[in-house]
């Protein structure tokens, strides 16, 4: 049985079998809803999985909390920064390849405008023909 939707930011995919549901014994449903479905975590193990590490690296964080402060200290601060420097509140396109390209974009432009204030635009220039 395939699954009828997916919830990418909780990496649960939701299966809907209604004749299937009315004759289980396990009864894991919400009779609510009257809608037979149900929410399964994907895993690296599932057939859905796609290979990327992103369940293996939340794992990682949440487990140790110095990786987690340290990681605040870093990191978040050169977000702040480029956001606050070129005035960027939130991201455009939705999904993780489309958002590190974005992303990509707002660092290039964030370093070609500290490397103009540093070196001045002539010896850029020169550095790029070179």
């Amino acid at each position: 049985m395939f699954p009828g939707a997916y919830v990418k930011s909780k990496h649960e995919a939701k299966y809907k079998n209604c004749k299937a549901c009315r004759n289980c014994p396990n009864r894991c449903t919400d009779a609510r809803y009257y809608v037979a479905s149900r929410f399964i975590k994907l895993s690296e193990f599932s057939r859905e999985y796609d290979g990327s590490p992103m369940p293996l690296k939340k794992h990682h964080v949440l487990a140790d909390p110095n990786t987690a402060s340290q990681r605040k200290c870093i990191i978040e601060h050169v977000f702040g920064s480029v956001k606050l420097n070129l005035g960027i509140s939130y991201l455009l396109l939705r999904g993780i390849p489309k958002a590190e390209g974005e992303l990509s974009l707002a660092f290039l432009a964030y370093n070609i405008k500290r490397a103009i204030q540093i070196l001045g635009v002539e010896c850029l220039v020169k550095a790029i023909q070179a």
